[in-house]
């Protein structure tokens, strides 16, 4: 049989990722890819095989940042009417037992089962939903 799945009810807002943790992912698949290339150039005339391991490393860190880009970029944080999900955890406003504040860019939110949901400043805009979460849950 299948797990039931949560339903938090209809979509009320969604924020995204943070524009400033994209930018600084897309800086750094640039450049590596920049790298790249002068290795491979440099390679190519010198024909050294340290070029190529260096080419090699710099095509693997940007293959790893342009899926991290990827993944970054599907991730979404849902208030709904009844709760709210975010990456794979879902959770009912009444599920909460506690907003904790972490630092002044995090915080937790805690659910009557110990689990623990964090919100960090790579949520765009996540000051409004600190503000949101304490209205409705009351913490």
């Amino acid at each position: 049989m299948r797990k039931k799945e949560k339903q938090l009810g209809s979509l009320e807002r969604t924020f995204e990722i943070n524009p400033l943790y994209l930018a600084r992912v897309t800086f750094v698949a640039a450049l590596s890819f920049l790298f790249f290339l002068g290795m491979l150039l440099g390679f190519y005339m010198r024909a050294q095989i340290g070029y190529f391991i260096l080419s090699s490393a710099f095509l693997i860190v940007y293959l790893l940042t342009m899926f991290g880009w990827f993944v970054l970029k599907r991730q979404k944080l849902e208030i709904r009417e009844k709760g709210i999900s975010y990456r794979r955890i879902k959770l009912f406003w009444d599920e909460v037992s506690a907003v904790d504040q972490i630092n002044g860019k995090s915080f937790y939110i805690r659910s009557s089962d110990g689990s623990r949901l964090e919100i960090s400043d790579s949520v765009a805009d996540w000051e409004k939903v600190r503000e949101i979460v304490t209205q409705r849950t009351g913490f």
